[in-house]
């Protein structure tokens, strides 16, 4: 008799706690106004929020560098490496929507006087399984050009300059947009 009443007192206790629990971590009324919301968030901020981060512009900002001039969307995450020998200018941005990045790099050559000699060109010429190349052409400069659709879209080309390599690369999940994006911005470069 003792055993049952100790069953059942502790299944009185296990089911009170498992109910407590149950309502605490689900409110009566899960949904929230957008207005209950930001206010809410804008007290815990300390500033007022802003609930709509969809960022929408047809609007593209030129960027000028002693190295490389060109220009980007205004809706870009942008990222600026720190300069550190050999790298001359690093700048990479990407598009939450559609999901693409560009990064355009700028390094000293150290004396190259072939562009295939550059360790990013030379892998992708290395694995022509996945990689297909082709000569192209950028402000008048000759370069190579890099397309890969596996594992994603890879877009990339790259150019020796005066005693400089300059690396242009596009990645996104779409051929489609990762190209239009490529193209806008190679259309925009200038080389000093």
């Amino acid at each position: 008799m003792k055993k049952i009443a100790l069953a059942i007192v502790l299944s009185l206790i296990v089911g009170g706690v498992w109910y407590y629990l149950d309502r605490v971590n689900q409110p009566s009324d899960p949904s929230i106004s957008d207005t209950q919301r930001k206010k809410a968030l804008s007290k815990l901020l300390n500033r007022e929020a802003v609930l709509n981060t969809k960022k929408s512009s047809d609007k593209w900002i030129e960027y000028k560098d002693p190295n490389i001039g060109f220009s980007y969307p205004e809706i870009a995450d942008i990222h600026v490496d720190d300069k550190k020998p050999p790298l001359l200018e690093s700048f990479q941005y990407g598009i939450r929507e559609p999901h693409v990045n560009m990064s355009i790099q700028v390094v000293d050559g150290q004396g190259s006087n072939n562009i295939s000699e550059y360790p990013a060109v030379n892998l992708r010429q290395n694995q022509k399984n996945i990689y297909k190349s082709g000569p192209k052409i950028l402000d008048g400069k000759n370069g190579i050009e890099f397309i890969k659709i596996a594992d994603g879209v890879e877009k990339s080309s790259f150019f020796l300059y005066k005693g400089k390599i300059y690396s242009f690369v596009t990645t996104g999940f779409d051929l489609k947009d990762t190209d239009k994006l490529y193209q806008r911005t190679l259309s925009s470069i200038s080389f000093p």
